[in-house]
């Protein structure tokens, strides 16, 4: 069955409806920060550290910059910085710096909504989480 079949435009067909997605966002979102704020609150000693902040403002400052891999493909540096968070610290605190350090020229200029934003930064907290429970593991 086509677009002109069933009434709807054939790019409107295949994208999901936005209600779905940010249900979506919300769901992968939520249970992170809610993870990590419970960890701010059971252990605020772990965050007291001033050194996190410089962490959390370096990656952000890096993540503004991309660099160009190509015409259209921009990538961030803040990979290394990362994941040194994530080995230098426990899972909660490098996932807290995550969440707090990573930026998003799009966020600034409110190109992406609120929920795009905050799965965006719980996916990178938990893939720090991720390393630095590996590597504390392994370690």
């Amino acid at each position: 069955m086509s677009g002109a079949d069933t009434g709807v435009a054939p790019e409107r067909a295949r994208r999901p409806p936005r209600l779905t997605s940010t249900l979506y966002e919300l769901a992968v979102a939520i249970p992170v920060m809610g993870l990590v704020g419970w960890s701010v609150v059971r252990d605020h000693h772990a965050f007291a550290t001033p050194m996190l902040l410089v962490w959390a403002i370096s990656i952000g400052v890096v993540d503004l910059m991309p660099v160009p891999a190509s015409i259209d493909l921009k990538f961030s540096l803040s990979f290394p910085l990362q994941l040194a968070v994530a080995l230098i610290y426990p899972v909660p605190v490098a996932a807290a710096v995550a969440i707090v350090g990573t930026s998003d020229m799009r966020e600034i200029r409110r190109e992406v909504s609120v929920a795009k934003a905050l799965f965006n930064r719980a996916q990178i907290a938990a893939s720090v989480a991720g390393e630095s429970v590996l590597f504390h593991a392994v370690a």
